[in-house]
């Protein structure tokens, strides 16, 4: 009760301060008045009576001070008059506030916009006991997984799903590309899925074949396809291969999944529905349930550890059962490099984008030490002309750490404000970039975006914190010179000497250096970059590129097969030929699109190799402008017929025939169902080819690297190169348009070869970070 009293009474004191004051100054000028009334009537005059009694009573100044010491309130109170003080100061000098917070809020809000991106894209899940959950680093087959789950004491819970691109067709429009996630049962209970509208799926539901086909759609997707309809519930999505699943919930907002990355599947379907979706089969191969082939995986496994079990244990444990299993897993079980991943606390941090985010994340921190020079800088300078007013303070009695805490309160209020306009600026950064097309390569919908690029209290939190810090940094050294300084020179000067010895401050050159070196660092970084990604742009890839318009079908999404993939690209080749003529069409794999397969070459060999297989038409190479230097290219009727030849770069004729004539030449090329395995039972489509030609070496997989094996197979397919003989960004446009009326229900992709390449990982994240740091420097 004692001490809820004294802490009662020193908020009374607090909040009442003035009232204690008039009253304190009362009491005392009572004593005083009432000693001096005894001094005159001891015979004094009134001016000795006054005098006497104020020398009796003390050192009126100080005892006030005594009594807001034993009130407790003195800081607080000393620090209120440190504030008012302060803005008054700032006040006063415009143009120093103006810079000092425009310094700070530059660098902390580009700090703070960096801050908040970062934990958007690399958060790790919201899960409880995330150290309990992993994932498998292999794909397993079913009946992998199913021994895995029927396995006791190895995990506590265990799901599956796989991840799939498929197309869905709508009534009067064309078909868009949705991804499906198939599920296991548990795999909503698991990641604590719940449903907005609807429910989730049930129990059972996930294997049970006879119950007609669900689907739960994620929240992004809802909001973005079906505009927040919340009538959707029952209602059908239709793919291109004729199979409805029925909407049966939307589940939760920020629900992802085993989704490592940002943006979740689009909708998420049981793992029984595999048999129906489309699927691509390739050649004469042989259609076999996914759900007893034991060759293939396709499933991804996330589980999560029994209690008191460790990761090592559980891994060794698991390695044990799929070496005995006579399934292609029992590969993966030797890899010592695939252990048990952790789920909940992995980052999406890695070799191939580090290097790029530390650059982008030194570059931001290299603005935030300009500005906190800047800062101090100016503080310095404004330092030389309060010299003789910290001077003529100190000699009035004031301590040195009392006036670098006044200060230090002008720096406080800085970041304060500071760190208000860089919330407001990081908020700004944010709804720009969301906006801007360097987003494009995450792959995120715009709705994610714009949710998930908000601060939080911990955006809050870390703003303000970093805004006092970056205040003390900049604001602790000059405090400490500004009273440092020698009294009776400092009340005699002007001013001007001081300031002509100040201004040659090593301190303040060597702030001023090294805000113009870091502002260098970032601009000639930003122009190495942008010189880097546009010789990529530019350079010599070994075939032309311009001018070149390329369409792309995806057939997997579809479920096409090759005479119905074939039949596209031969209707979009005629109704092409109508805007550019025969003689500027091609037809076979895009340069650079990822679309090559990887037959392995010679299987019964002693080594194993694979190659890039391009199949392409008779007038590809012509098109391309890629020359054949020796032999010859592929007649029209040997495309048709898909003729058992081949034409060789001039690396791939060097590499395996070094001193031997490559034409003429043949090896064995097939296609393997499971790369890992050795066995030549799973290998299928073997077939002997004869080397015809041999073709200059271009980079057609990646920009600036030469393929070692590159094979070019004749093969009638669906993909088209159109040479544009105008503008071809109209011709595009047009094509596109050609497209969807060719096959409402076939997803194709018209781009330029242009911005195939200028879209390349390497290319793209180069002018991304030049940009950055460009904007920054």
């Amino acid at each position: 009760m004692r001490l809820l009293h004294e802490g009662a009474n020193w908020v009374r004191q607090l909040f009442r301060s003035r009232t204690f004051e008039r009253e304190m100054r009362a009491e005392m000028g009572a004593h005083i008045e009432q000693e001096a009334a005894l001094n005159v009537a001891r015979g004094m005059s009134a001016r000795d009576a006054v005098a006497a009694a104020k020398r009796d009573f003390g050192n009126v100044a100080h005892l006030q001070e005594q009594s807001r010491d034993a009130r407790g309130t003195r800081f607080v109170e000393e620090t209120k008059r440190d504030v008012v003080y302060g803005v008054r100061s700032l006040l006063r000098t415009p143009g120093f506030t103006i810079v000092a917070l425009l310094s700070l809020t530059l660098g902390i809000g580009v700090n703070t916009a960096m801050f908040t991106f970062g934990r958007f894209i690399f958060a790790p899940q919201q899960l409880s006991q995330p150290e309990t959950f992993v994932a498998y680093g292999h794909w397993l087959t079913y009946p992998g997984w199913r021994a895995i789950s029927q396995e006791p004491n190895l995990f506590d819970k265990t799901v599956a799903h796989a991840v799939m691109a498929v197309a869905l067709s709508r009534e009067g429009t064309n078909s868009v590309k949705a991804t499906a996630d198939l599920v296991s049962d548990g795999y909503f209970a698991m990641y604590s899925g719940r449903a907005h509208i609807g429910r989730v799926l049930a129990p059972g539901e996930a294997s049970d074949a006879s119950a007609p086909p669900a689907a739960v759609l994620s929240y992004p997707f809802w909001r973005r396809v079906m505009a927040s309809d919340s009538n959707v519930i029952g209602q059908t999505l239709r793919l291109t291969n004729g199979l409805r699943l029925t909407i049966v919930g939307v589940a939760n907002k920020g629900f992802k999944g085993a989704m490592p990355n940002a943006r979740s599947a689009d909708f998420w379907v049981p793992l029984v529905v595999r048999a129906r979706m489309p699927t691509y089969q390739r050649g004469d191969q042989q259609s076999v349930s996914p759900f007893a082939d034991a060759a293939t995986p396709w499933l991804s496994m996330s589980a999560q550890l029994s209690p008191g079990v460790s990761v090592e244990q559980t891994t060794l444990h698991l390695r044990n059962l799929l070496a005995r299993l006579p399934t292609a897993d029992s590969v993966g079980a030797s890899d010592r490099t695939a252990p048990l991943l952790s789920v909940g606390t992995r980052s999406m941090i890695n070799r191939n984008n580090a290097g790029g985010i530390g650059l982008a994340l030194s570059a931001t921190v290299m603005v935030l030490l300009i500005g906190c020079a800047n800062v101090a800088n100016l503080v310095l300078a404004r330092g030389v002309r309060r010299r003789r007013e910290i001077a003529v303070r100190l000699s009035l009695g004031a301590s040195r750490m009392r006036l670098i805490r006044q200060l230090m309160t002008e720096s406080a209020i800085l970041a304060l404000v500071g760190g208000i306009c860089a919330l407001i600026l990081s908020h700004v950064i944010m709804r720009l970039l969301s906006a801007s097309d360097l987003m494009l390569p995450l792959d995120i919908d715009a709705e994610t975006l714009k949710n998930g690029l908000k601060p939080d209290t911990f955006v809050v939190v870390f703003t303000f914190a970093m805004a006092f810090l970056s205040a003390a940094a900049s604001g602790l050294l000059p405090a400490l010179r500004s009273t440092k300084v020698d009294l009776s020179r400092a009340t005699r000067d002007d001013g001007a000497g001081i300031g002509t010895r100040q201004s040659r401050s090593r301190i303040r050159t060597g702030l001023i250096v090294g805000q113009v070196a870091l502002s260098l660092v970032l601009l000639i970084t930003k122009t190495v970059l942008l010189r880097s990604s546009a010789n990529a742009n530019e350079s010599d890839v070994g075939f032309d590129r311009k001018n070149i318009v390329a369409i792309s079908a995806s057939r997997e999404e579809n479920g096409y097969s090759d005479a119905q993939y074939v039949a596209y690209g031969r209707a979009l080749e005629e109704q092409s030929a109508k805007l550019v003529g025969v003689a500027n069409l091609a037809r076979g794999t895009i340069p650079l699109g990822g679309e090559f397969d990887y037959p392995r070459i010679n299987p019964s060999g002693p080594q194993r190799r694979t190659a890039a297989l391009a199949s392409v038409s008779s007038n590809y190479f012509a098109l391309l402008g890629i020359s054949i230097v020796r032999g010859r290219a592929f007649t029209e009727l040997e495309a048709r017929n898909k003729s058992p030849i081949v034409v060789v770069s001039e690396a791939t004729a060097n590499r395996y025939w070094p001193t031997l004539d490559a034409l003429g030449q043949r090896l064995v090329l097939a296609d393997e169902r499971w790369s890992a395995l050795a066995d030549s039972t799973t290998l299928q489509n073997s077939r002997e080819v004869l080397v015809v030609g041999i073709a200059r070496d271009a980079q057609v997989t990646g920009v600036g690297v030469i393929p070692q094996s590159m094979f070019y197979a004749p093969a009638d397919t669906g993909s088209v190169l159109v040479r544009a003989t105008a503008h071809t960004a109209a011709l595009a446009r047009q094509l596109s348009e050609v497209a969807r009326n060719t096959d409402r229900d076939m997803l194709a992709n018209v781009r330029t070869l242009d911005d195939v390449i200028h879209n390349q990982g390497k290319v793209r994240g180069a002018e991304m970070t030049s940009v950055y740091t460009g904007i920054l420097g």
